[in-house]
């Protein structure tokens, strides 16, 4: 039997309570590769000596200092009370970090006669030279009776059996073994790796054999890691979740999954970092991981793209010039398109903001007026929305429509970033006296962090005359944000120019021209003729971020929806798709599920039908899939159920309640477990007999 197969019926041994089979085991696995950590933790948690115990966990951190589970085991460990360490003939004691030849353990073997002295086995110095060199005969000749026998199952290769049986039970309980005992408990093998053997092997040995352990055995193995790096992350301790995802991908390297969690624990560092290499560093590692994630596939969500546009998007924002920025948009709202392709419904509010802040003012208005539209009449506001409309408006010149939206999304939710966006809009109104009001009291209540709100008020200073407490808010605004162009280049450059410093005023606002990101609304074509006026030049900038294009998925054809007749009621949230194709790949979150419509190719007439499957595809078969399956009763309303779903086909009892008159079939598939599901695909077979008797079959491995 293979290795790897041995630790894993080891495992599920172990849980399923067999402690002495799982020793048995994991004994077998440790005796053909003494380097497999897996194995060296499992038996671990077999044993009950603290001494065994500590002996296999510190094996662990042999192999893999890192190993934090092992490192947490065995400091609590050392926690319990225990029997005097092993001392050097002076009394000395041992540290813990020594090697275990200095912690006496035998050089030679298991049952080697070589051992470290102990005060118990010292010789009394009242004892004199003749009697001790009679203990040591009568020593050294009841050795040979006792251990003669021991060594001739070894030569015989009968050991193995009787360390089967010794591993089988436990040692006596009454006290703890020693390191020694610890060690003639175990396999010979172990010994091996551990001693400093001061003899040449007679023979060559072979080659420790390597556990070629598949993806599943992995990832079944690292299970307590992944549990322990998802709580770090729900717990939103960032810094030690990086590691512990680090710990992760170390051991499953192509694990998606481990990549789209540690980059979206990058993206969380990036949003607590107040240096601008770390943040960008931090954004970088997260681009380089969900790129990995999506890589890796078979099964990407929507919620892997989304975490691209998020990426992406505030990669735009720590740009320095327009032209990055603008570069930067495009693959961000790219992927929140295919997020929202691939079912991501709860990002559908921010595409009106990307199309805004990626330059299409107007497609992004209509976006929002849509999704107004599409809340229905009598709904209460949406504040998101109007921000949105407020923002679109603003980035049009319309600025007393864009007053009128933000006024209202400040009714529905009164926030800074509301009352800030308020401010620019009364600025490009004129009412700047009304704006400086308002920036006055946000810097008021959290003067710190958000320096570009001192632009905009060092900007009215300026035009008001006060150019001292303009440079002051150009001093501290940029002491507390990582920008230096747009608004702050313009108001350093015109305050230069006042002051008769031509050249260094121009060179301001040809860097405001180039860096000005639209986020004070449309200050762009100001810049631009003042800089013609000037007699000055637009820089000429050089992209500075390498953007690699990404790989963006081809969503499924949308299939159009074509009346369901003589239908009952349909439930909300209907995902029309293709009876030929089925959806494609899907996650399915803890209690979340997908509503879907089989539509066939064309509308079918038929005569009976003699087939409804369903099929729950997936590559990943660790257990019986925790899904409900209902399909909707087409004529009378209301939902069936499918009997305990497996994974594959499924077929529906009495399927002619629940196809509809043209062939199509509505199914619910929910989650009710506690672990997200990622299938391949969710299919349906449809076969029916038509008027002549033919038989025609329609869906997943139709003709």
């Amino acid at each position: 039997m293979r290795a790897h197969s041995v630790l894993l019926d080891g495992i599920a041994a172990y849980e399923s309570g067999d402690r002495t089979r799982a020793r048995t085991l994991l004994a077998r696995v440790i005796r053909e590769d003494a380097s497999c950590k897996e194995a060296w933790w499992w038996l671990s948690k077999c044993l009950d000596d603290p001494e065994q115990v500590r002996f296999c966990l510190e094996r662990v951190l042999s192999l893999d200092p890192k190993d934090s589970a092992a490192r947490a085991a065995l400091d609590t460990l050392n926690l319990l009370p225990r029997t005097e360490a092993p001392r050097t003939s002076s009394g000395a004691g041992i540290p813990a970090n020594e090697t275990p030849a200095q912690l006496g353990l035998p050089r030679s073997g298991p049952l080697s006669a070589e051992r470290a002295t102990s005060p118990k086995s010292a010789p009394s110095p009242r004892h004199g030279p003749r009697r001790w060199r009679r203990f040591v005969a009568a020593f050294l000749a009841g050795l040979l009776i006792v251990a003669g026998p021991v060594l001739w199952a070894v030569l015989s290769g009968g050991f193995d059996g009787a360390m089967r049986r010794i591993l089988g039970g436990s040692l006596p309980t009454s006290r703890q073994a020693s390191p020694e005992e610890a060690v003639v408990a175990l396999p010979a093998g172990w010994t091996a790796t551990l001693t400093n053997t001061t003899r040449p092997p007679t023979t060559t040995p072979s080659p420790t054999p390597t556990l070629e352990l598949s993806y599943d055995q992995r990832l079944i193995l690292a299970e307590a890691d992944i549990e322990n790096a998802r709580q770090l992350t729900d717990e939103e301790q960032y810094a030690e979740a990086v590691l512990a995802w680090d710990r992760v991908l170390e051991r499953i390297p192509d694990y998606g999954e481990g990549h789209y969690y540690r980059a979206k624990v990058y993206l969380a560092l990036f949003h607590n970092q107040r240096f601008a290499e770390e943040a960008l560093a931090n954004l970088m590692s997260a681009l380089a991981d969900i790129d990995r994630a999506i890589e890796l596939g078979p099964v990407v969500t929507g919620d892997y793209y989304l975490q691209r546009a998020n990426i992406f998007y505030n990669l735009a924002t720590m740009a320095e010039y327009r032209v990055d920025y603008t570069a930067l948009m495009q693959p961000a709202l790219e992927n929140l398109r295919v997020a929202l392709a691939l079912g991501v419904t709860g990002a559908a509010d921010d595409l009106p903001f990307f199309l805004i802040l990626a330059g299409s003012c107007r497609e992004g208005i209509l976006e929002a007026r849509r999704l107004v539209e599409a809340r229905g009449a009598g709904q209460p506001p949406s504040g998101t929305l109007n921000t949105a409309l407020a923002l679109g408006y603003l980035c049009e010149g319309q600025f007393a429509l864009a007053l009128r939206h933000i006024d209202v999304a400040l009714t529905v939710h009164d926030t800074w970033v509301r009352r800030w966006q308020r401010a620019i809009i009364l600025y490009h109104l004129g009412r700047t006296s009304e704006a400086l009001a308002e920036l006055n009291a946000l810097i008021d209540e959290a003067p710190e962090y958000e320096g570009y709100r001192y632009f905009l008020r060092g900007l009215i200073h300026y035009e008001n005359g006060d150019l001292e407490q303009a440079r002051e808010d150009l001093r501290v605004g940029a002491g507390n944000t990582w920008s230096r162009g747009g608004l702050y280049a313009y108001v350093l450059g015109r305050i230069e120019i006042d002051e008769g410093n031509m050249d260094a005023g121009l060179e301001l606002i040809r860097h405001a021209e180039a860096s000005d990101l639209g986020f004070y609304g449309p200050m762009l074509e100001r810049f631009r003729r003042e800089l013609a006026e000037l007699g000055g030049t637009p820089l000429e900038v050089t992209p500075a971020f390498a953007i690699i294009a990404t790989p963006i998925p081809t969503p499924l054809p949308t299939v159009t929806p074509r009346p369901l007749g003589r239908v009952a009621p349909t439930p909300e949230g209907l995902r029309t798709v293709d009876m030929t194709t089925g959806t494609g790949p899907i996650a399915l979150p803890p209690n979340e599920g997908w509503v879907i419509r089989f539509q066939p190719a064309r509308g079918l007439q038929y005569e009976a039908v003699e087939r409804v499957s369903v099929h729950l595809l997936t590559q990943r078969r660790s257990a019986e899939p925790t899904l409900f399956v209902h399909p909707w009763v087409y004529e009378g309303g209301g939902w069936a159920q499918v009997e305990s779903p497996q994974w594959g086909e499924n077929d529906v009892r009495f399927p002619e309640r629940y196809v509809t008159p043209r062939g199509d079939i509505i199914i619910d598939v929910h989650n009710w477990g506690t672990e997200t599901i990622y299938l391949d695909n969710i299919a349906v077979t449809l076969v029916v007999r038509g008027s002549n008797g033919a038989i025609a079959a329609y869906g997943l491995g139709a003709d």
